[in-house]
């Protein structure tokens, strides 16, 4: 009797270990899967959930969102586009879902595919600004200028705050050659986030469209102390010291150029052209 009474306590024990143990795996995994930072982790994390087996038909849901957000990161973009097909299977009414697809295909080129799903996530929550600054993105990416404006106004409707859509719609009236605006733009940017180079840079590009030399030689240079690196603000600059007659400065900013590693063809013409590479 004695021996049956300790097997029994030690069964129980056993029991209540492995419950234990799988709950506190499940909570560690879950907590990885929503917000490890290591993109690695979170995958294993969310692969281990959907195998546990303890998941809820919205559990699997979420994990297979979360799963497909960090093959987005990486830039595995099909897998991504898999692991949101499966979301939307089991949410229709996922419009994050419907909008991170949609940024796997912008990623892939797929421009119309990815516009298909940011309408839907549209539909779904037509007050998202992010959503509608992709699609801006989108029609950018097909040339369509005017409708990216367009999803670029909605956005920064919705949120006047939003940086990144008053950048975007910069780039895009820099392609439609409407210089004004897109310098009121990167001026807004620059106000949001003043260490922006590129919002210099771009704004820079503007002013020397204008032929505001001098202000596009002060942005080219912010740039380039925000980030000495910048691939292509001394190009820009060397430029514009050439319209100018000042061929040293040119020369100087078009070798740091090339000395950082760019062989565009045009930089190495210039250089020979102007006798500084031989």
């Amino acid at each position: 009797m004695f021996k049956n009474r300790a097997f029994t306590i030690i069964a129980v024990f056993l029991v209540l270990f492995v419950r234990t143990s799988l709950a506190d795996e499940l909570e560690i995994n879950t907590d990885r899967c929503q917000s490890s930072a290591d993109l690695d982790v979170k995958i294993n994390a969310c692969t281990w959930l959907l195998g546990s087996g303890h998941l809820t038909k919205e559990g699997f849901a979420n994990v297979r969102y979360f799963l497909g957000g960090a093959y987005l990161d990486q830039g595995q973009y099909d897998r991504a586009i898999q692991e949101y097909d499966k979301v939307i299977k089991i949410a229709p009414d996922s419009d994050g879902a419907y909008n991170n697809r949609g940024i796997a295909y912008q990623q892939k080129g797929l421009y119309d595919r990815a516009i298909e799903d940011y309408d839907q996530a549209i539909k779904l929550n037509p007050n998202e600004p992010i959503t509608y600054s992709m699609r801006g993105n989108a029609y950018y990416g097909k040339q369509v200028y005017d409708r990216a404006i367009q999803d670029h106004d909605r956005a920064i409707k919705l949120n006047p705050e939003y940086e990144s859509a008053y950048f975007n719609r910069g780039v895009a009236f820099l392609a439609a050659k409407l210089w004004e605006w897109a310098i009121e733009d990167f001026t807004k940017v620059i106000e949001l986030k003043p260490d922006e180079a590129d919002a210099y840079n771009h704004r820079g590009y503007a002013n020397a469209a204008k032929r505001l030399h001098d202000q596009a030689i002060q942005d080219f240079s912010q740039a380039i102390k925000l980030n000495p690196q910048h691939t292509t603000a001394y190009v820009y600059r060397g430029r514009v010291y050439e319209l100018l007659g000042r061929e040293g400065e040119a020369v100087r900013d078009f070798k740091h150029q090339y000395e950082m590693g760019s062989r565009s063809e045009w930089l190495v013409q210039r250089l020979r052209e102007l006798g500084a590479l031989n």
